[in-house]
């Protein structure tokens, strides 16, 4: 699913689950730091109550700088965005 598409799915399932007074959270993308630009379509696209969190699977290959450095860009870029993230065994 593309960005574009995971946001308007975003959109709808959250108004779906205000209707039923579920407080249900949303999060968005759950694949590796190396696409950060993904969950911050997304995240551009929705609201805050939407949206509430990104997960990230850190198993991307490299240096750990280069691999944790999009998560404090996207800190830095959506503060009051919870991250949260599984790394490698």
């Amino acid at each position: 699913m593309d960005a574009t598409s995971q946001a308007a799915l975003a959109h709808e399932l959250a108004a779906g689950l205000r209707e039923i007074n579920l407080s249900t959270q949303i999060w968005t993308f759950d694949h590796n730091t190396d696409h950060p630009e993904y969950p911050a379509s997304v995240l551009a696209n929705t609201s805050r109550e939407e949206v509430q969190a990104v997960a990230w699977h850190c198993y991307a290959s490299g240096l750990p700088d280069a691999v944790w450095a999009p998560l404090r860009q996207f800190a830095a870029q959506f503060p009051n965005v919870t991250q949260v993230r599984r790394a490698a065994n």
